[in-house]
């Protein structure tokens, strides 16, 4: 029997379990996200724990990413301005390269991926940036020495001891220092920093003690624009011949294609393992095995991956969205197979082939200028419908928002013009609860301010942990639903009363996520037996002067 330790309380021998694996239990069936069902991947160990990004990259298999990290001064004030520093870690997922033979990478070949932008007055001492961008010799001779002896994807990698030796003995690499970037837009900087709400870092509690909160984001091609036909049938390929693509030796655990394409992504075990030891330190755990007894679906694994105890996955700097991305290929991939499958895809297809590329180039020019006289050639139009059709489906596409407008649309036809217009932006950095999200050990019942973590400790944990931020600020969200406006989401009905605006008819929401990468609702309130505007502005009114 395989249980995870963090799940046990030794002193009353009971365990915790989340509501699946119970049910499945019940039915005397084996719970899909149990360690039994391959699904262990192993606690970091020590020689891997702490690396930086320049580090991580220096000993992965794969190259599978470039980054941009942009730093700016935590505070306007000019006096404190060196104090402390945050940052935004800025993800460009790309081709895979092929599996390493030899490792560590050249330290020359980090400028290639990683690029530093320092946004204020003057440029930051090494010292300062020392906890994120160094490159530590001993460090990363340690980490291969243990992946070497321990992890199944690094028994045949050659260490060169002889390129170790040349490493950094704990210093910044001159090939990232030299090519950092300096913009003197402190007014660009104070717009990024403004909000809704107040959000900033107490100058009185900065910490000093060189920990700089790096944002995650990406650069992710939402509308599929990059897929081509080529991937389409690779990935329709990979498909039907699965067990072709999977052996039972562990000579042949990871798959290198021959075919002219990156590092194999579909149905390969190994695939996220070789991207990240630090998350998956023995080689084992990766998503679509085969011989997992029970099925487990790529998005429902890397759901378990974001919500795993120790919270390794959310706080890697790529980890999301590299993963993202390739949910949003596949997606696209598997919709435009499907499109072509249709019977009167033929014809449509002989129309759209019909196509001159002069005619796109003057589509594009009057899409870009906003202008729809281009709807006026059929063969056009039809393009768009068949693009519209795929992308719609796929996760934050242009195409998808539209869907969006069109639920609205529906929503005022069905119920009439709606009410109320709300905002609601929780200030996670300050909110105990996202700390308590988070893994601070708090207790909410008996908490004074001096039991919080200072502001800039709060802004590293908010920074690292946008799981746990996601999910208080959909506790909050969904607390307020139901107790302030008294809404059932489950019936999506009105509780019997209402709440402070009545009984509600009905709602729509969409989530955004502000510059600087908080989360917020746009939500509209339909009233049941509401009044005309000017009504309800009266009563309003009245209602204010009453109290006040």
């Amino acid at each position: 029997m395989l249980l995870c330790r963090k799940g046990i309380h030794l002193e009353t021998l009971n365990a915790q379990l989340c509501r699946p694996c119970y049910t499945d239990l019940l039915g005397n069936k084996q719970p899909s996200l149990s360690l039994s069902n391959l699904m262990w991947i192993g606690d970091i160990p020590e020689a891997l724990k702490d690396l930086t990004l320049p580090e991580q990259k220096l000993i992965a298999l794969y190259r599978h990413s470039s980054c941009v990290i942009k730093l700016c001064s935590i505070t306007s004030d000019a006096s404190l301005a060196q104090s402390a520093l945050k940052g935004n870690v800025i993800t460009f997922p790309q081709n895979l390269s092929d599996i390493a033979k030899q490792l560590p990478l050249s330290v020359d070949e980090l400028h290639h991926t990683i690029k530093i932008i320092f946004v204020g007055k003057t440029i930051p001492s090494k010292d300062q940036l020392r906890s994120i961008l160094t490159v530590r010799r001993e460090k990363i001779r340690t980490a291969l020495i243990w992946l070497h002896r321990n992890n199944i994807l690094y028994n045949n990698i050659d260490i060169n001891h002889l390129l170790i030796d040349t490493l950094p003995t704990n210093e910044i690499p001159d090939c990232l220092w030299n090519t950092m970037s300096f913009l003197n837009q402190t007014e660009t900087s104070d717009m990024e920093r403004s909000g809704y709400v107040n959000n900033d870092i107490n100058p009185n509690e900065l910490c000093l003690n060189g920990v700089v909160p790096l944002n995650m984001s990406a650069l992710i091609d939402t509308n599929a624009t990059s897929i081509s036909s080529k991937d389409i049938r690779h990935n329709l390929k990979l498909r039907t011949n699965i067990t072709n693509e999977i052996t039972n030796t562990d000579d042949n655990i990871y798959v290198v294609p021959h075919e002219p394409y990156p590092v194999n992504e579909y149905f390969n075990t190994s695939f996220l393992p070789g991207l990240y030891p630090t998350l998956f330190p023995f080689g084992v755990g990766g998503v679509e095995n085969e011989r997992r007894p029970v099925r487990v679906s790529y998005a429902k694994h890397i759901r378990y991956f974001l919500s795993y105890h120790d919270h390794r996955f959310e706080m890697n700097a790529s980890f999301i969205f590299v993963t993202f991305n390739i949910l949003q290929r596949r997606t696209a991939c598997t919709k435009s197979r499907l499109l072509v499958s249709r019977p009167y895809f033929s014809s449509q297809a002989n129309e759209i082939n019909q196509l001159t590329a002069k005619e796109v180039k003057i589509a594009l020019d009057q899409i870009e200028s906003n202008s729809n006289i281009y709807t006026l050639n059929p063969r056009l139009s039809l393009l768009l419908k068949q693009l519209k059709t795929v992308s719609g489906s796929v996760m934050g596409s242009n195409q998808s928002r539209s869907n969006y407008r069109v639920e609205l649309h529906s929503q005022i036809f069905f119920s009439g013009l709606p009410n109320i217009f709300i905002t609601i932006n929780p200030c996670d950095l300050h909110h105990p609860l996202a700390m308590k999200f988070a893994g601070v050990d708090l207790d909410i019942d008996n908490l004074t301010p001096e039991l919080l973590p200072k502001s800039h400790e709060r802004a590293a944990i908010v920074a690292s942990h946008p799981v746990a931020i996601a999910r208080f600020f959909n506790k909050l969200i969904t607390t307020v639903l139901s107790t302030l406006i008294n809404y059932n989401i489950n019936k999506h009905e009105s509780n019997p009363g209402g709440g402070v605006l009545g009984e509600i008819e009905a709602y729509y929401g969409t989530v955004e996520e502000s510059g600087r990468g908080a989360l917020h609702l746009h939500m509209l309130l339909w009233l049941a037996n509401s009044k005309d505007p000017h009504e309800l502005r009266e009563l309003i009114s009245d209602d204010v002067s009453q109290k006040y």
